[in-house]
């Protein structure tokens, strides 16, 4: 099964949601939390991403080792006496490795959805946080907006 991770913002907050406050200290809050979000949903990707591509090489050795089970047992066919028994066995084998190819297959289809929902996801927190930011620019003096935006995660920078 392929882990996955729930990411969304705060309680009471919907992803994209910018709330209009009227001052710099609202303003600098709304966007370290939307910073956050989006640091969340970017990891969310990233990990999701790294599902994808470990369930797709798990499909494609799987895929490799059915071809060479069937290749083998087809040679197999040409040994005199017991290349019958040969061939059978390694016909099963290479059966077993198609039906877990099939398996991976829906593994990777599960994967690939996933990896698609938490781009969407990370890519509507990134337009929220830009728009966070760009009403802290608006909304703050200059000294105000760069002391908030200097160090988004760490409360002590700035506006908490």
């Amino acid at each position: 099964m392929i882990p996955t991770r729930m990411v969304g913002p705060p309680p009471g907050m919907e992803i994209g949601e910018v709330v209009e406050y009227t001052g710099c200290e609202d303003a600098c809050s709304q966007w370290k939390s939307q910073r956050q979000v989006s640091d969340d949903a970017d990891q969310a990707e990233a990990s999701a991403q790294a599902a994808y591509d470990s369930a797709r090489t798990a499909l494609l050795w799987a895929l490799a080792a059915a071809v060479a089970l069937f290749a083998a047992a087809v040679a197999a066919l040409n040994i005199p006496v017991v290349g019958q028994y040969v061939a059978s066995a390694l016909f099963a084998a290479a059966a077993v490795a198609a039906a877990i190819a099939a398996v991976l297959a829906g593994q990777l289809s599960a994967a690939g959805t996933d990896l698609a929902e938490k781009g969407r996801v990370a890519e509507q927190a990134r337009g929220a946080e830009a728009e966070a930011r760009g009403m802290v620019n608006a909304k703050c003096s200059a000294a105000q907006a760069r002391d908030c935006l200097r160090n988004p995660l760490d409360p002590s920078a700035g506006f908490v």
